[in-house]
């Protein structure tokens, strides 16, 4: 009997159409080898020998490598000078799902129809991002903002919104969100600090007032943020009782009358109406700090100073001169005629006098620091807001590390005007 030997396989134009084309290419003049573009490295023209190579460990890592622009691609010669690299090609990719709150298996296809869209691009054809990876950046870039946000909160104060929600998977989720005046963009910023799960299993005592203080306590400690600007007026917050249930009653008059005195009565116990700090602070408004008029019922700040003791660090002494020279120095008209108000402090601290120096610097801070003080809980569920459109039905499995990156990366993306930009 004759022992025939199976023929050696040879390469096959259909690999390249499957999920190799990135890599994957025949050796010239020899049939029975295939050649790896990423690992410059020679194969047998096995579909086995294909599909171990494109899962090893050495393959991976060449191929992250020429993601971070580490590695060249056989083939394709990216040129030093273009502006936009395949580094920045993923970090873009990656922010456009953030923004969009488009699922994370949207970087499987849209790479793929890149590629197909954009044949002569060296760039496009060495981008590789699956799910996986996407999840990966946009974690790594939501830590990213995190840390930069807490390295700003250490050094400036602000304010703290905390509100809860539960999710489409039922995920008791407690938001918290700073407000603060970012003296390096120059603006007044709210952001998300983090979110919490509230029935965690570490902690099973829930949505009491006690729990969320302790719970933003714990946060807060981690970060290492100092706790130098919470006090007894935010400790009382949380400790605030909700409303008690009203019998029903027949007449729907008397319960829409009940009801209009049950807003009346909360909003009275909530906020202390004949605190004067109220008044105070409208004399801060542009039309008020600019009418001599205005100006003479409340020629000093010193009042609403010793209201606000933690805002103003600075010389209270030197804070109230800059408030009595508004009276003498001509403000140029396009600082006057200003209508939005942090823009008109941000103006009116940049203001120089002959010999250069800024005459409104510590009266702009102090506005703008007043300013930022929180007035609702609407930056909370701007955040849940996002939260239903990212955590959607289809969706539900997305753990909370994945989504506080995505909301972070997403607002970080937007405050600069979108992706593209």
């Amino acid at each position: 009997m004759q022992l025939i030997m199976p023929g050696k396989r040879k390469f096959r134009d259909a690999w390249i159409n499957e999920d190799f084309q990135s890599w994957l290419k025949p050796v010239e003049g020899n049939p029975e080898r295939a050649s790896c573009r990423i690992c410059h490295k020679e194969l047998n023209a096995e579909l086995t020998c294909i599909k171990r190579h494109n899962t090893s460990k050495t393959h991976l890592q060449n191929e992250r490598a020429i993601d971070l622009g580490q590695l060249e691609l056989e083939g394709n010669q990216i040129d030093s000078s273009t502006p936009i690299g395949v580094s920045t090609a993923t970090i873009l990719l990656a922010c456009f799902i953030a923004e969009n709150n488009l699922p994370f298996t949207t970087a499987d296809k849209l790479v793929d129809l890149m590629k197909r869209m954009f044949p002569d691009s060296a760039i496009a054809q060495g981008l590789f991002m699956k799910r996986t990876k996407c999840t990966d950046v946009i974690r790594t870039m939501g830590k990213t903002v995190t840390n930069s946000l807490i390295k700003k909160l250490r050094t400036n104060k602000f304010s703290v919104i905390m509100d809860e929600s539960t999710d489409v998977s039922t995920t008791k989720s407690c938001a918290v969100i700073v407000r603060f005046y970012d003296s390096h963009e120059q603006k007044i910023t709210t952001a998300m600090l983090d979110l919490i799960n509230v029935y965690d299993s570490n902690n099973a005592q829930g949505s009491t007032g006690e729990n969320l203080y302790a719970l933003l306590i714990n946060t807060l400690t981690i970060l290492y943020i100092p706790l130098l600007y919470l006090g007894a007026e935010l400790h009382s917050l949380f400790q605030t009782e909700s409303l008690k249930n009203r019998d029903m009653v027949q007449d729907v008059k008397y319960r829409c009358r009940q009801f209009c005195i049950s807003v009346c009565v909360a909003v009275r116990k909530r906020f202390d109406l004949d605190n004067p700090l109220w008044e105070m602070v409208s004399f801060l408004s542009v039309s008020k700090a600019l009418d001599y008029r205005s100006r003479i019922a409340m020629p000093s700040l010193q009042d609403l100073i010793k209201l606000v003791p933690r805002i103003n660090a600075e010389d209270s002494q030197k804070l109230d001169d800059e408030w009595r020279s508004l009276d003498f120095v001509s403000v140029p008209d396009e600082i006057r005629h200003e209508k939005n108000i942090e823009e008109f402090y941000k103006g009116l601290g940049n203001l120089k006098d002959d010999e250069g120096h800024v005459m409104f610097s510590a009266l702009s801070n102090f506005a703008l620091h007043i300013l930022s003080l929180p007035t609702s809980n609407a930056d909370a569920e701007r955040v849940f807001s996002k939260l239903n459109f990212i955590k959607t039905k289809l969706r539900n499995s997305l753990q909370l590390p994945s989504i506080i990156a995505l909301i972070a990366v997403s607002e970080e993306v937007q405050r600069y005007g979108g992706c593209v930009q």
